[in-house]
Parts: structure tokens; sequence; C-alpha cells
């Protein structure tokens, strides 16, 4: 029986995702690594055959979600990259590091904070916006 606490944000983090002008989400998958600790991905497509491909580890232990690794990769329908957030260790220094971003197709490299998957949601909802508006 899954913990009632990583199930509820399981489903906040689909509600999110789902918001954010999705056709369908393609997968989605929670795997506990043991009562407090928990693997999360998924692959949401848009209604521009853009996708994002998810990957959250999340500790319960304080009695909150605490997304200690992820990568938030958001693409074209071409699969080339929109935006990745990541903590991968390969950003050493700046002000947030592991945390960064990376833009466009050239991957260019940002120090930014962690993102939340409501800011993620956010950030699609207005690239689709502004595609519409094209």
């Amino acid at each position: 029986m899954q913990d009632p606490l990583i199930a509820n944000y399981a489903n906040r983090v689909v509600d999110a995702l789902s918001t954010a002008g999705s056709t369908a989400i393609k997968a989605f998958s929670i795997r506990p690594v043991n009562s407090t600790l928990a693997r999360m991905r998924a692959i949401v497509r848009f209604h521009d055959g853009s996708s994002l491909s998810m990957r959250m580890r999340v500790d319960f232990s304080q009695g909150f979600p605490a997304v200690s690794d992820y990568s938030f990769h958001y693409m074209t329908s071409a699969d080339v990259t929109i935006f990745r957030y990541d903590n991968s260790d390969y950003h050493p220094g700046g002000e947030y590091a592991p945390h960064h971003k990376h833009i466009g197709a050239d991957e260019r490299l940002i120090d930014c904070p962690q993102p939340a998957v409501r800011q993620i949601r956010g950030e699609i909802a207005a690239h689709l916006n502004r595609k519409i508006c094209k």
C-alpha cells in the first residue's frame, strides 16, 4: 500500500501537468524506494506535439515532499530542447549550483534555483500560448 503523503503529492503533480495544456500523460510511474522516498517519472504530450520528460526523486521523511534529484526536459515535436532543468553535478560553481537550466537547441546553460512543478507548468503554458498567438 502506498503512503498517503506520496499518493497525494503524485496526484498534485499529475494535476499540475494536466492543467498545462497537455493532451495526454503518456506515462507516469511512482516507485517507492522505502516508506519515505519515491522516484517519479512522467512523459507528457502537448497539443503542439511538444513533450515533457520528468524525473524526480522525492523525500517525504520530514512530512513534506523535498525533491532531491530531478530533471524536467521540455522538447519540441522534433525532440529539440526548449528548456531543461536539472541538478546534475556537472554544473560547478554558481549561486544555485548544482541547480541550473538549459535553454534552446544549443542548451545554453544558466544558473538558477530549483524549480517547482507549478513553475514548469507555467513555463510550458506560456510557451504554448506564444505559439497559439503567432
